[in-house]
């Protein structure tokens, strides 16, 4: 569902700057929310009290989310430090929302925006887009220092009229997110089997792998190596059973539905784990290859 909202009617020619914003769907707030160093963070309590960039505003639009069936509570608002070009704003904020799901898992509500006047005013304040229809959600963790890297990475593919280039793709690898698990790790595999290939034609998920990891931990071999043997260990774990140590062969050849119900506890959440590691890792890579791309 998605709100249409005038507050103010102005003459916006003038105008220079928007702050986009975004709330978290599935990031519960854990003890105290700092500033990190590009974003600032607030609790709902906060936003509906005027604290926020969105000020009386704040309560306007908390009020409006629970009047559609979508409770605010327990989430954290993102907002940036610095307000961003408006010609460029709203790529930031789509691609802020692809990137965070890809990386971390953190499911975001599509963003607001605050716009701003050629004085820093603040003249239009636009509420949040949430997508009520997705359900699949796993609660997780809101890391400060990867919400920061993840915003820069939106930030900078923008400002770099890259936008148009990325935005499939990243569309295409946030949906391996929100799918089954299963098979989003497949299309996770597949994805770096082939973007990572010395030859698309010809490729070799052992040495697409090798590549990644190269890439991405080429100062921190122990780093490289402590992934390794995590994913070696769980693969052994996992498919003995049916005589198959690759992952992604477990996974391509249907083999996990014989045997992942037989996964104990501590496997389980170790494959997962490793899956979302590796996510991580292939967005640090992907981020690379597009910040290289000149």
């Amino acid at each position: 569902m998605k709100f249409v909202m005038m507050l103010k009617k102005i003459n916006l020619s003038n105008v220079m700057t928007q702050i986009p914003y975004w709330l978290t769907i599935n990031s519960n707030i854990q003890g105290d929310i700092t500033d990190s160093e590009y974003l600032s963070f607030f609790n709902t309590n906060s936003v509906r009290d005027g604290e926020s960039p969105l000020n009386e505003y704040g309560k306007v639009f908390v009020d409006m989310l629970y009047s559609v069936g979508f409770p605010p509570n327990d989430k954290v608002w993102v907002f940036p430090k610095a307000s961003l070009n408006n010609e460029y704003s709203h790529q930031v904020g789509q691609l802020f929302v692809l990137l965070m799901r890809i990386k971390s898992d953190i499911a975001l509500c599509n963003h607001g925006t605050i716009t701003i006047d050629d004085y820093g005013v603040p003249v239009d304040w636009q509420p949040p887009n949430p997508t009520l229809q997705e359900t699949r959600y796993t609660i997780r963790k809101l890391l400060l220092e990867d919400t920061d890297d993840t915003f820069l990475l939106a930030k900078n593919i923008a400002e770099r009229s890259l936008f148009n280039e990325c935005f499939n793709q990243l569309s295409y690898l946030k949906e391996l997110r929100c799918t089954d698990p299963f098979l989003g790790y497949l299309g996770l595999w597949s994805f770096i089997e082939i973007e990572w290939a010395d030859n698309p034609q010809k490729t070799d998920m052992k040495k697409s792998l090798k590549s990644l990891l190269d890439g991405v931990f080429h100062d921190k071999r122990e780093f490289k190596k402590a992934f390794n043997t995590r994913l070696k260990d769980i693969s052994a774990e996992v498919g003995r059973t049916m005589g198959e140590y690759s992952i992604r062969n477990l996974l391509a050849h249907g083999k996990y539905h014989k045997v992942s119900n037989n996964w104990d506890g501590e496997s389980t959440s170790e494959f997962h784990a490793v899956h979302d590691e590796l996510y991580r890792i292939m967005l640090e890579g992907l981020g690379t290859k597009i910040m290289n791309n000149t």
